[in-house]
């Protein structure tokens, strides 16, 4: 019998061994939260290390969580955290509704100057944007790494006050994430290793070296320690943390040269879905990440976090562009940069040389903000995507396999992205010059990002005469040439400009020199004049050499036909001023020009001929809405006054004219010879006339039929109820703006008061039904949601939407039977169910603002059950044995008690 129950017992405890263990007798396919990797780890090791993600954030919840496992770290940006179990926590994590996905902890480690000449970075700072040199001035580039050694003179020997204070040169801010966790304490960022110092050298050292961006802004995130090792969850909450301080420290390019043992061929978003996510947020904001490929020399695979998609992935190449023995690459790697014995910055504050494409990757870095610079000052926004394209098609390609790589040639990349013209500007001889001198010397200056060339050019009446070019480099050039012995002859002159991204460009203006001849210029009306008036007045300039006289000067006026008029006038002297008069007979557009004669027989025409456009005739308007005579019963309304505008030339401007409100005088629109045009107003309740005046170029101004609009405010009146009293008018709902509704807005509330306000677009009525002691109750339509609050209860519903809060409410206080309650439009995602701590409303999805309880899932509770079943039976089959052992005990005795007996 001892012998059955032991038995008996043995096997109770296997089976409720087996059943505490659920995690090694159930499959993959049973655990969706679980990752593979971590029950193959649990197979064979007795605790291993993971990540949780949760989908819900409460402060509870995380305490529980920190108070019941073996937690090494908490993100402060994501609902996930790191831990180290074993099945048993395993399952109890498992069966959490809670926790959404359990995936490995990844074992992160860091990859570890020569080199700017290499990418051709200094001669990159020579390049000048808007009288700036391209060396990363106004970019800021977030290193994630072991920290840095702020005080290095190199980084202009910043001191920790300085740095609390924001003051110093170049480390501009940060935070560590990692040993110890969770500061901003300037002695915290400090680098525990050469690491992250060496990164930051090669990025951005302004000193004894220079980095690739010299003038670049840093900020330092410590997500490592002295030992290579790095913190998951300090490299995720480094990359968020980067991403949210983007405007406040003007981030532009994250660095990261650190990555995991495991190396994937493909990309592997899917895998770490967290570090997708931070990336994909800073690839959103145009922040390039740029992360090492990692240094196990394998051909085939990278590292994470560089295998994500949406990063820059970094390889690594010796001073002969050859691939560095120890880089990672694979076909997601577009970028090598120099990564083997290269000389920069390290803690100690003195230099050092390193090897890795943890080098690599801060030459990438520094080079895209040299780009970044680039492009700001042009207006120009580039993507992550076109930047990397950018540098793979314009640096050193070379192709290992099927891969094709790209060593990158930071110049080659900026003046590939050069679209302006060269600047060009004639000095001398100045413009319209005429003179008797045959000897002339000619200047002009043409500025660019890089110039490749300029070309002088001077062309005589018939040709060519002149053409002399110079092959040039640099931002800048005077050109200057002299000519001898030119004949008696008109000519113009220029300079074209060329850059080596073939942009090309003449001064906007020929200049003209007249040498021993007749120069004539016109003075009035101007070019391309417009006008209304018949009869006008006509200016030209004459001129001669000293040794000559003029003798003449003629007008000439040309229709679009033919010529229409032509007068001489007998002048002397060398220089003379003439005018002409004529009027008009036929709207339409005229050329004119004069033509000036000296004894020498030298004659010359202005060289260009001057446009005026006769034109009388004002617009033809057609008002088409509203119609004529329009009235409506409203307190206000939006009206699109719409008109049709057509002239014979241009129309200067368009006007609305409103009576009654000065407010709707002369909203002006510059519009050509044909338009359907609208202007759009409200106007409360009143009456109106309105017409539209238009003024066309030549100054004639045109008015349309006056129409009218009469708005009646409604009268609102409610009836008394049951059997006869008086009736009463009922006071109009508090309207509350859009603005108000988004900055949040505080009314007082009484019995029946009602505030009117609108949610995308639709509008909603709150209106109060009770105030009683320290609640209030309210109705809140369109769809009708009843709602009771409390004294300082703050709610949040979602109006028109399932996936968003969008108002939010908060009972303030009740005085004297007023209600203090503020409303407010809010954009917040909906991020939990009813049973993680959400009471949800089928009419309001309301949110309760109470701390929500740990609840555990259906199966969890069988399982207990199953436990409390097991450990019952197991204590009657106790019980049943010791009562059996009992009674055998009691048997024995009375033997031996008869025995004595015998004997």
């Amino acid at each position: 019998m001892e012998k059955r129950g032991v038995s008996l017992c043995i096997f109770l405890f296997l089976l409720i061994f087996m059943g505490a263990n659920p995690i090694s007798s159930q499959s993959n396919n049973q655990l969706p939260k679980i990752s593979n990797q971590v029950l193959n780890n649990l197979n064979q090791e007795d605790q291993v290390e993971i990540i949780i993600s949760l989908n819900i954030t409460n402060k509870s919840i995380l305490e529980e969580i920190n108070e019941s496992f073996n937690v090494t770290s908490i993100s402060q940006t994501k609902p996930s955290l790191t831990l180290i179990v074993d099945k048993e926590d395993l399952s109890k994590l498992n069966n959490l509704s809670y926790v959404k996905k359990i995936i490995k902890e990844p074992e992160f480690r860091t990859s570890l100057q020569d080199s700017v000449n290499i990418i051709n970075a200094s001669k990159t700072w020579k390049l000048r944007q808007d009288n700036l040199n391209l060396t990363g001035l106004g970019q800021t580039i977030c290193i994630i790494d072991s920290g840095v050694n702020y005080s290095h003179s190199d980084f202009g020997s910043c001191t920790t006050s300085q740095l609390l204070s924001g003051n110093c040169e170049k480390v501009i801010g940060g935070y560590a994430f990692y040993n110890p966790k969770n500061s901003s304490n300037p002695n915290d960022i400090m680098g525990d290793s050469d690491h992250g110092t060496h990164v930051a050298g090669i990025i951005a050292a302004d000193g004894t070296i220079k980095g690739i961006a010299p003038e670049a802004k840093l900020v330092i995130l410590k997500a490592c320690g002295p030992t290579s090792s790095c913190d998951s969850q300090a490299l995720l909450d480094s990359l968020n943390w980067c991403v949210n301080n983007a405007s406040v420290f003007n981030i532009s390019v994250i660095s990261i040269s650190i990555g995991t043992t495991a190396v994937y061929t493909d990309y592997c978003d899917s895998e770490w879905t967290d570090l997708t996510d931070a990336i994909n947020s800073a690839v959103a904001k145009n922040i390039s990440v740029v992360v090492a490929a990692s240094n196990d020399g394998s051909s085939t695979s990278i590292a994470l976090p560089a295998c994500i998609r949406n990063s820059t992935p970094v390889g690594s190449t010796t001073e002969l562009d050859a691939i560095s023995n120890f880089s990672n690459r694979n076909w997601l790697v577009k970028l090598f940069a120099p990564g083997s014995e290269i000389n920069s910055t390290i803690l100690s504050g003195g230099y050092g040389s390193l090897s890795g494409t943890s080098m690599a990757t801060p030459h990438v870095s520094g080079a895209i903000a040299l780009l970044k610079q680039y492009l700001q000052l042009t207006s120009r926004t580039n993507t992550t995507k076109q930047i990397e394209t950018i540098f793979f098609n314009t640096g050193k390609l070379f192709s290992e396999g099927s891969n094709n790589f790209s060593r990158i040639n930071v110049y080659n990349a900026i003046i590939s992205q050069d679209n302006q013209n060269p600047n060009i500007t004639l000095i001398s001889p100045n413009n319209s010059i005429l003179t008797s001198d045959s000897n002339q010397t000619f200047r002009c200056n043409a500025t660019d990002l890089s110039l490749k060339n300029v070309t002088f050019y001077l062309w005589n009446s018939t040709s060519l005469y002149n053409q002399t070019s110079y092959n040039i480099s640099g931002s800048s050039y005077n050109l200057e040439i002299n000519l001898t012995n030119l004949p008696e002859e008109n000519y113009k002159w220029n300079c074209l400009g060329v850059d080596e991204n073939s942009n090309y460009i003449f001064y906007n203006t020929n200049y003209t020199l007249t040498l021993g001849g007749v120069l004539t210029a016109l003075s009035y009306p101007i070019n391309s004049t417009y006008t209304n008036i018949s009869r006008n007045n006509f200016s030209c300039n004459s001129s001669s050499p000293t040794s000559y006289n003029l003798v003449n000067v003629t007008f000439y006026l040309w229709n679009s036909t033919s010529l229409v008029y032509n007068e001489t006038k007998i002048i002397t002297g060398q220089t003379n001023s003439s005018s002409f008069n004529y009027s008009f007979t036929q709207e339409e557009n005229y050329k004119w020009n004069c033509l000036s004669e000296n004894n020498n027989s030298n004659v010359a025409f202005s060289s260009t001929n001057y446009s005026i456009v006769y034109d009388s005739t004002p617009s033809n308007i057609t008002l088409i809405s509203p119609s004529a005579s329009y009235s409506d019963t409203t307190s206000s309304k939006s009206f699109d006054f719409q008109f049709n505008v057509s002239d014979t030339n241009l129309i200067s401007n368009c006007s609305l004219i409103i009576s009654g409100d000065s407010n709707y005088i002369n909203f002006n629109l510059t519009i050509n010879k044909s338009l359907t045009n609208v202007f759009s107003k409200t106007l409360s309740s009143g009456s109106y006339n309105w017409y539209v005046n238009c003024l066309d170029l030549s100054g004639n101004s045109a008015n349309s039929e006056t129409r009218t609009i009469i708005l009646t405010t409604p009268e609102i009146t409610t009836s008394s109820g049951g059997g006869g009293g008086g009736g009463g008018t009922v006071a109009l709902p508090k309207v509350i703006t859009n603005s108000q509704m988004q900055q949040g807005y505080t009314e007082q509330l009484t019995q029946s008061s009602k505030l009117t306000f609108q949610i995308s677009s639709q509008s909603h009525t709150i209106t109060t039904t009770k105030i009683s002691g320290n609640n209030l109750e309210i109705i809140i339509r369109s769809d009708p949601i009843n709602l009771t609050l409390f004294v300082g209860q703050e709610i949040k519903l979602s109006i028109n939407s399932s996936d968003y809060y969008n108002l939010y409410l908060k009972l303030n206080s009740i005085l004297n039977n007023k209600a203090n309650l503020t409303i407010k439009e809010i954009n917040e995602r909906i991020i939990v169910n009813a049973t993680e701590g959400m009471v949800e409303d089928n009419e309001s999805n309301q949110e309760v603002s109470e701390t929500p309880e740990i609840t555990k899932d259906v199966t969890k509770n069988d399982y207990i059950i199953y436990l409390i079943i097991l450990f019952v039976i197991f204590l009657l089959i106790v019980y049943y044995i010791i009562r059996q052992f009992r009674i055998n005990k009691q048997k024995n005795i009375r033997r031996i008690n008869l025995s004595d007996l015998k004997k």
